[in-house]
């Protein structure tokens, strides 16, 4: 983990572990989004889940006035 490297060492070892989990779960979380409209206008952006239940938090100029929606999970 790069990212763990760069932070300075006056960090304590909790604060670090409990930084990367924290990433971790972030990154696992994170999804793209592509959506089009009828007329094949495109949009593209990112979002992350929810809720095991399938709900999907994105900001909606990403998703409003599209006819298709895909999303891809890590």
């Amino acid at each position: 983990m790069f990212f763990l490297k760069m932070i300075s060492r006056s960090f304590s070892r909790q604060f670090k572990r409990r930084l990367l989990i924290a990433v971790t779960v972030c990154l696992s979380a994170t999804v793209s989004i592509s959506a089009t409209t009828a007329g094949g206008i495109g949009s593209i952006g990112s979002g992350f889940v929810m809720s095991e239940d399938g709900y999907i938090g994105t900001v909606c100029h990403v998703v409003a006035g599209m006819e298709r929606i895909r999303v891809v999970l890590p």
